[in-house]
């Protein structure tokens, strides 16, 4: 077999060898005169290919860069406002022009992070609104003639260079399907105009260009030693060229010839022609180069040649092919073979690798039976993982159309059903009518597309008992990726709703009058179409608690309680403060007066009789203000109390002119403390201790802000924060604490905490500079965020990433006045919290209310079960700490620890 195998070589490689004399002349003939035009154009092919590629690139991230601009909810909501007023008698440039910056800063960032040349904003009329162009951004405003005045960013005239022409016909550049390109001083142009919608109607257009480099082309085809020059319209750009001129002469050609170069001209656009100009000196220099080794090669090569080649197949191919044979067939049956005939090259390696593969089949033999017993122990642990989730889940199994087909013995006896009752049944035999469909139709179009759903459910037992289940529903697919059944995993929750049910009861209930608490008004108010309200105060309290003492006037409180409850049995009544009452109304507009009058007449009759407990006999003054302003009803009854309590009126009805004169006092005079505050850096942190009671230390402090004002006295944030966020300065307040926080605490060994509310997660900017920070000081493994609990979040996505990023850096999560209004134990789970800061409203009474404690002891079971640890707010005294540690709750933070300082006292 060898001898067959060497004499069949030889007789192949004579025959290649008498083949290529035979041919060579014409091969060097094809060579000479087609190889590098052939060259040429293959490499223009592949040029323009990518050149294409970019094309298409350019123009989709432009539409899809373009789409997202114009879904931005901020911009939408500013063109809709500026469309309605924008030609309006109701323009009012200090509104609108505030409006149409905000815009002008807006598109300028998109535009610098898009890589966008200029973006135009117009309202639905096609007028133009506000601009980013390269250099700069402003706005159009109007003056007293209607006359078109350009404005910058700090609202301030200037002269503008802006050639009316780039957007004065809009139409004229949206898009078509042929997706074409502008050319422009060197640069390719995708000029984008897109409507503007808010529900489907049109209420403005955003025009947007993105510029493409020539240079950035030319880069590519320098590389290949081909230049390029555009014809636009048919003109081609650089008339002076020898490549223009042999163009002109010769434009309908794809591929042009001469002596002295080579071109090919490709369609980019209907409008855009490229030329691709071959070097000539490159392509003289090359013909000439090919003439001279045909030669050589010819006569003196190629015998050479073919002598080596006769040679080499002996020694190098026939002898080694055969000892590869031989490998061969030890490898076959099950034999090692070892490399030890000193091959060369390529015939080496194929020894080596000969060798190689009999070694790797007995390792790989080696793995497949230890990797079965690692199989098999896998096995076993899946089996008990199986038996362990059976024990601690209720797990059920559906086909397709939700029909059960397996249940655990879990299932059986949290529902009270046998197997044999529900087996083939569909799941919805444990559907509680109080679950709404729309929950079960987002359940279904979820799993259908081949996504987990999660959600909590109120199921129904056999015995129609109600119960609550976290639920996991897995969709399981087959090999072919198709869904052949569902998997659901639920978990008992009902001890847990039921707690937080009870929660919320008692942190919307008075303990003192068993009425309703300020928090169950705010609600309540929410779901009346037409609200009103009475805020009743008892004139003068603080004197009945001064003289008779706590207990009466305790006592006082719950008997106006009780007699607001006689007169007003069809209406609700809260206590909201320590000596103020609220009674809210359903009503229209007309029967506001008549309310009005009822409130009056009873309050007389309640100040007419007196209060009398045991020989104690006390008469009482009421002072109300009403309000049926739905939004900020509270807040507008409030103003008209104490309007009538200033201007010593029993009764007063809330007007706009109150709010309005306090309000803009109020805001002005703030507004200026501020800034100026802001400026001469009197904004600080305070740092309030916070104490470990297991290891009786401090070990962490909470960082909350002061204003100090100029006579140096500290002022709350209770007075300044509203007007802050009104004003555009809340951000700014945000930073400066975060910024000194971080410098205080950088050499320190103690944790601090940071209080951040839903408007600052919300911003970008506070994002930015917060993770900023967070890189420069590296330090995140003590730092804590106090988000605050009692302001609720409508953007839980936002919150949830926000957490999900500071969290990578090693930063902890407390939720802030948890016990408030909007306490939710799903909630707080979803979160991932760290730590729950029980809010003071419960903390401050825990001695003495019996309720409070019950709340702050179903939290502190709650956090306990899910490792979470918990911190006592507005600890006050001794009596109150007692309490604090009965219930072993973790920290504790109030005057009875420490009291807010400007330094740190204890060194690090």
């Amino acid at each position: 077999m060898k001898n067959q195998i060497k004499n069949k070589l030889l007789f192949f490689w004579i025959g290649s060898v008498l083949l290529t004399l035979v041919f060579s002349a014409e091969i060097y003939k094809y060579i000479l005169s087609d190889f590098y035009i052939t060259n040429s154009k293959e490499k223009i092919q592949n040029i323009h290919t990518e050149i294409l590629r970019q094309k298409h690139q350019l123009i989709q991230d432009t539409k899809v860069s373009g789409t997202q601009l114009i879904s931005k909810k901020e911009l939408i909501s500013s063109v809709t406002l500026l469309s309605k007023y924008q030609n309006s008698s109701d323009y009012m440039p200090l509104i609108f022009d505030n409006e149409k910056t905000k815009l002008a800063n807006m598109i300028k960032n998109f535009a610098l992070n898009a890589k966008y040349k200029n973006i135009f904003v117009f309202d639905k009329n096609k007028n133009l609104l506000s601009y980013s162009l390269a250099d700069y951004a402003g706005i159009v405003s109007y003056d007293k003639n209607a006359k078109e005045i350009y404005l910058d960013m700090d609202l301030q005239p200037f002269d503008t260079t802006l050639d009316k022409s780039l957007f004065a016909t809009i139409n004229s550049h949206e898009y078509n399907n042929n997706d074409e390109l502008l050319y422009q001083d060197n640069h390719f142009v995708v000029d984008l105009t897109l409507a503007i919608k808010n529900k489907n109607e049109i209420v403005g257009y955003a025009n947007i260009e993105k510029h493409f480099s020539l240079a950035e082309i030319t880069q590519i085809t320098n590389k290949q030693n081909i230049d390029i020059f555009i014809v636009y319209k048919g003109i081609c750009q650089e008339q002076n060229s020898f490549t223009c001129k042999l163009y002109e002469a010769q434009k309908n050609d794809t591929w042009i010839a001469s002596d002295n170069g080579f071109i090919g001209q490709k369609q980019l656009t209907k409008d855009i022609t490229i030329l691709y100009s071959v070097n000539e000196e490159l392509l003289l220099q090359g013909k000439s180069f090919i003439k001279k080794s045909q030669n050589i090669v010819f006569f003196t090569v190629l015998p050479l040649l073919s002598i080596g080649i006769l040679i080499f197949v002996k020694l190098n191919i026939a002898n080694p092919i055969s000892i590869l044979l031989e490998a061969t067939e030890k490898i076959k049956r099950g034999l090692t073979y070892n490399d030890d005939h000193f091959l060369q090259g390529e015939f080496r390696n194929l020894s080596q690798t000969f060798e190689n593969l009999s070694h790797e089949i007995k390792n790989r033999e080696d793995e497949l039976k230890e990797k079965n017993a690692q199989l098999q122990e896998s096995l076993i642990n899946l089996e008990e993982y199986t038996k362990a989730l059976n024990e601690s889940s209720i797990i059920s199994k559906g086909d397709l159309n939700g029909n059960i087909t397996y249940v655990n013995d879990t299932l059986c006896k949290t529902t009270g059903f046998s197997k044999e009752e529900i087996l083939g049944k569909p799941h919805n035999i444990f559907r509680h009518p109080d679950t709404l469909p729309e929950v079960f139709r987002q359940m279904w179009e979820s799993i259908l597309n081949k996504k987990i759903w999660k959600g909590i459910v109120k199921n129904r037992k056999k015995n129609l008992e109600s119960f609550y289940v976290n639920l996991i529903i897995v969709p399981i697919l087959d090999k072919d990726g198709n869904i052949k059944e569902f998997i659901g995993f639920r978990q008992d929750i009902s001890e847990l709703i039921k707690s937080q049910e009870e929660l919320r009861k008692m942190s919307q209930t008075d303990p003192l009058s068993g009425l309703g608490n300020r928090f169950k008004l705010l609600g309540d108010i929410m779901k009346i179409p037409h609200p009103a309200i009475a805020l009743i105060n008892i004139d003068s309290f603080k004197e009945i608690n001064d003289f008779y003492g706590l207990a009466i006037g305790d006592k006082t409180i719950a008997e106006l309680g009780k007699r607001l409850q006689k007169y007003f049995s069809q209406s609700q009544i809260y206590r909201v403060h320590a000596d103020e009452f609220a009674l809210l109304f359903n009503t229209s507009i007309d029967d506001f007066l008549q309310i009005e009058q009822l409130v009056s007449e009873a309050c007389i009759k309640i100040q007419e009789d007196s209060f009398v407990f045991d020989d104690i006999s006390i008469s009482v003054n009421l002072t109300v203000g009403l309000s049926n302003k739905k939004e900020n009803l509270v807040n507008s009854a409030d103003l008209a109390l104490k309007t009538a309590k200033k201007e010593q009126k029993d009764i007063l009805i809330y007007e706009e002119t109150l709010k309005t004169t306090q309000e803009y006092k109020n805001n002005i005079e703030w507004n200026t403390k501020l800034k100026k505050a802001i400026l001469e850096d009197r904004i600080v942190p305070f740092y309030q201790a916070i104490y470990n009671n297991k290891t009786k230390k401090i070990e962490k402090y909470e960082s909350l802000i002061r204003l100090i004002d100029e006579d140096g006295k500290e002022i709350s944030p209770f007075f300044f924060l509203d007007i802050a966020k009104k004003t555009k300065q809340y951000y700014a307040l945000t930073r400066k604490v975060i910024e000194k926080s971080f410098e205080e605490f950088k050499d320190k060994k103690l944790s601090f905490s940071i209080n951040l509310s839903k408007d600052d997660i919300l911003d970008e900017k506070t994002i930015a500079f917060i993770e900023e920070k967070l890189l420069e000081y590296n330090f995140g493994d003590k730092l804590i965020f106090e988000i605050v609990e009692s302001e609720g979040f409508e953007n839980f996505e936002a919150i949830e990433k926000f957490i999900q990023k500071v969290k990578s850096y090693g930063v902890k999560i407390a939720i802030d006045d948890f016990g408030t209004g909007y306490s939710n134990f799903e909630y707080l789970m979803k979160l991932k919290a760290d730590f729950i800061k029980i809010d003071g409203s419960l903390i401050k009474n825990i001695d003495t209310d019996k309720n409070a404690y019950a709340v702050v002891e179903t939290i502190v079971t709650f956090a306990k079960k899910n490792s979470l640890q918990t911190v006592a707010e507005f600890v006050s005294s001794e009596s109150i700490f007692e309490k604090v540690c009965q219930l072993d709750i973790d920290f504790s933070q109030g005057f009875y620890i420490d009291k807010p300082q400007k330094n740190i006292k204890i060194s690090s």
